[in-house]
């Protein structure tokens, strides 16, 4: 059921950009998304995005999407974008081509255990994991988060409680 307790109509069929909807007078009621809505699964069938960030104990991830996203549970650990999509909205067509997968390891930070938050980094309202004071220091947590448009990416933000009082610039790494 939805958010207001009524019962949720399953799309007849899907596209990465459209669900289509069975009427009862046999008409179909099409409703296309601004972007991607669905993506194709490893078993071919189109499934709706869901973004939602899942603690899995070990590891937080996001993997009902055109891509899977883990991020670890402490700051010194990897955390992985794989893109996986197997549709080209641009072109129709399968993607054939094997996933590629982007890393990122903090460089410098304390060993502290991420949390799920929410809040908006200026693109509407998203969940991410933060690791409060992974730069104790400078007073500051480091997140990572899933942005989805306009191309689905892992994203890491330094976020800074107070002016950290540095005289010379700061230079934070990644290995990537």
């Amino acid at each position: 059921s939805d958010k207001f307790g009524g019962d949720i109509e399953e799309p007849v069929s899907r596209d990465w950009n459209l669900n289509s909807y069975a009427k009862d007078n046999g008409t179909t009621d099409n409703k296309f998304g601004q972007g991607w809505i669905n993506y194709k699964d490893v078993d071919k069938a189109w499934k709706p995005i869901d973004n939602k960030i899942e603690d899995k104990g070990d590891y937080f991830t996001v993997e009902k999407a055109p891509f899977i996203v883990t991020m670890p549970k402490l700051s010194t650990g990897i955390a992985s974008f794989e893109a996986n999509n197997r549709w080209d909205s641009k072109g129709e067509k399968d993607i054939k081509e094997p996933p590629l997968t982007m890393t990122l390891k903090a460089q410098g930070v304390a060993n502290v255990e991420g949390k799920l938050e929410t809040g908006d980094f200026g693109f509407g309202e998203t969940e991410y994991v933060v690791y409060e004071k992974a730069y104790p220091d400078l007073k500051a947590d480091l997140i990572y988060w899933v942005q989805r448009l306009p191309d689905p990416s892992l994203k890491k933000i330094i976020r800074f409680n107070q002016n950290p009082n540095v005289v010379q610039d700061v230079k934070l790494c990644f290995d990537t």
